[in-house]
């Protein structure tokens, strides 16, 4: 710890009353005292451990710090990949002679924001996040989405007459067909996007469908709804747990006209 040693005759000038200056020393050794510092007294130095105590002395070194708000007023802010704080955040630019990448990330239905800042930054600075709009286009499917769900249909039915109402329940509100097969009972519809074209990714989605067994009493389907995340190439970046509603209500509304129960 630097200890800081700073005149007695700087701090009480010698045409001041020698019995005041007594007592402003003792003063200050009692305020030492209480906030537990060690001090050192004699008859021409006051020292303190604290660089900068009561404004003596030229204090300690003090970093350019950045103050970032965020908005929406509740994202996420890192630095160098380590998360500061959430919302407000002060980011000390501790080393002023590099760069640090900050980053704003905004809660579920907002995409990421990043940045380089540094030395030169204005002390605060107000980042904004932009608006997945995909997000809302879309619904939590966890439970259904990119996986195959293997259905029975109901002994009434030939597997024919079962096609038929299965492609009947996916053409409401899904009118585009990539591929319809009757013969080998495959279709897969054609993707459908969500999200703004300006968007960095969107969601896309379609249904797969196929037979698994059309035996006489045994017909048995398989439907998958596939969502994927893709780029503005429309190049897939991942799978993702959402997709659009209608989808949804397809696959319930087959499963509910063919008396399917799902395995």
């Amino acid at each position: 710890m630097v200890v800081q040693k700073v005149s007695v005759v700087t701090l009480f000038p010698r045409s001041g009353n020698v019995f005041r200056q007594i007592s402003l020393i003792a003063f200050l050794q009692n305020v030492m005292v209480v906030l537990g510092y060690r001090y050192e007294i004699t008859s021409r130095t006051l020292a303190l451990p604290l660089a900068g105590c009561f404004g003596f002395g030229g204090g300690g070194k003090r970093y350019h710090e950045v103050k970032v708000m965020t908005m929406p007023d509740n994202c996420d802010v890192y630095v160098d990949g380590t998360q500061l704080g959430n919302g407000v955040t002060v980011v000390p630019i501790e080393d002023e002679t590099r760069a640090y990448q900050l980053k704003v990330c905004g809660p579920p239905g907002y995409f990421c924001n990043s940045m380089t800042i540094g030395a030169t930054t204005p002390r605060s600075i107000e980042v904004s996040v932009p608006k997945d709009h995909s997000y809302y286009d879309t619904v939590s499917a966890n439970d259904i989405v990119n996986r195959w769900l293997q259905v029975q249909v109901s002994d009434n039915y030939s597997a024919a007459e079962a096609w038929q109402k299965l492609v009947a329940s996916i053409s409401t509100g899904i009118a585009d067909f990539e591929v319809m097969d009757q013969k080998s009972f495959y279709l897969k519809t054609a993707w459908k996007i969500a999200g703004k074209r300006r968007d960095s990714l969107r969601t896309r989605s379609r249904i797969v469908v196929s037979a698994e067994s059309i035996d006489k009493g045994n017909v048995v389907f398989k439907i998958k709804i596939e969502a994927e995340r893709i780029n503005r190439d429309k190049e897939k970046v991942k799978d993702i747990d959402r997709t659009f509603k209608a989808f949804i209500d397809a696959v319930e509304t087959a499963q509910s006209r063919l008396k399917i129960s799902s395995k």
